[in-house]
């Protein structure tokens, strides 16, 4: 529990720290700045001071908000490959990443354009953590367990006293799940297919172990 309050406590300075903040805005606006289709505010430095950031009005739908996206005909699919694609921008190109992806951080205009909020939490990627996501994501698609397994190790997600035998057998079992999921619409899943990709049958009280 002690840990658990401590790590709280680093993650509340880090995302009140509006110098830090700051800075991740500009980093992310160097990445994005030549993509019209992905905004990032603007900081007002003369509104800015000791507490104080001060960005840019940035207007939009709330990427969650299927009505109103509706109501402004605007492609939910295509806002959806606005945001993988933004994520793996951050992800395999600057090697930072976004770390507070909630809808409330998202918002959409017509284009689409996709306008990405709060950057107090930015973490930088380390390249054993890029390339373990690449080996998970290849693996997940090849329907291959052993790179599965391979790059949650890269990533480091396993401890040195960790069961690999049994996270081997949760891969394997999800695999079997991958393999009997067949989706042709994306943006058309019921709940039973969403927890089916989750693994959530396969990793509920094992993860841990």
């Amino acid at each position: 529990t002690g840990r658990v309050l401590a790590q709280l406590g680093d993650m509340l300075d880090h995302e009140t720290d509006y110098a830090n903040e700051k800075e991740n805005i500009a980093r992310m606006r160097s990445l994005f700045g030549d993509r019209d289709e992905i905004r990032v505010p603007e900081v007002v430095d003369e509104l800015c001071g000791e507490g104080v950031l001060t960005m840019s009005f940035e207007d939009g739908v709330k990427i969650t908000d299927s009505p109103k996206l509706d109501a402004r005909d605007i492609d939910a699919e295509a806002v959806a490959k606005l945001l993988v694609d933004a994520f793996f921008t951050m992800l395999f190109t600057d090697r930072i990443f976004h770390a507070d992806p909630h809808p409330g951080n998202f918002l959409v205009r017509e284009g689409p354009t996709l306008v990405i909020l709060d950057y107090g939490a930015v973490e930088p990627v380390t390249d054993d953590l890029a390339e373990g996501m690449k080996q998970v994501v290849l693996g997940a698609m090849m329907k291959n367990d052993d790179a599965i397994l391979g790059g949650v190790e890269r990533m480091g997600f396993v401890a040195e006293d960790g069961d690999r035998e049994l996270l081997g057998k949760v891969a394997r079992d999800y695999i079997k799940v991958l393999k009997n999921v067949r989706i042709e619409n994306f943006s058309d899943m019921d709940r039973e297919t969403v927890r089916k990709l989750s693994g959530y049958d396969q990793t509920r009280g094992k993860i841990r172990e």
